[in-house]
């Protein structure tokens, strides 16, 4: 798990509006500095489930230029107050994207924390394509992949919580996210 957080009770319905592009959402890609971004409506799948496709351009990083970035996001709900955000992660413009894509879930589930919050917790992966990219990249792309996902969901709770705890300039000391990473676990805000 890359984190958790605490949201207010009504967070996870935010992610499943009419609008393609809802108010927070709109909020999230700017304070992430993403450009272009398009959503397509909620649709059901064959298989029952919510489904949306995302697309956008991902700011230039220190090795990576500007890209496009596209997403399939997945939507799945129980009758024990459970709400799952799946989404698959496509950067074919990115050295060796072609090779890989990445994975998240957002869980989403009832708190017993007496303010009626909702608790969300953060899982990511790499699902590599025919053997993916030389050996020696995997590690910095897993270690890439898991620094922008820290920072993406840190971000999306700090926007959810009315808290400026995940700004451009939070803190990414490889250090501390290897510690991060071993503990498996930290508070995102």
């Amino acid at each position: 798990m890359l984190g958790e957080a605490k949201l207010p009770a009504d967070a996870s319905e935010a992610a499943c509006e009419d609008s393609p592009i809802t108010p927070l959402m709109s909020a999230f890609y700017t304070r992430l500095k993403y450009k272009d971004v398009t959503a397509t409506q909620w649709h059901l799948t064959a298989d029952n489930l919510l489904s949306r496709n995302v697309s956008y351009t991902m700011p230039r990083s220190f090795l990576v230029p500007e890209n496009r970035v596209d997403e399939v996001h997945v939507v799945e709900a129980d009758s024990d107050g459970l709400f799952c955000l799946s989404a698959t992660v496509h950067t074919p413009e990115v050295p060796y994207g072609s090779k890989f894509h990445s994975r998240f879930q957002l869980i989403f589930r009832g708190s017993a924390d007496p303010a009626n919050n909702a608790d969300m917790d953060v899982t990511a992966d790499i699902h590599y394509k025919n053997g993916g990219p030389p050996f020696l990249l995997k590690g910095q792309i897993r270690s890439g992949t898991e620094k922008e996902t820290a920072r993406t969901w840190k971000t999306f709770a700090g926007l959810v919580n009315g808290v400026a705890c995940a700004t451009a300039d939070m803190e990414t000391d490889p250090k501390k996210l290897a510690a991060t990473r071993d503990e498996a676990s930290f508070n995102l805000c």
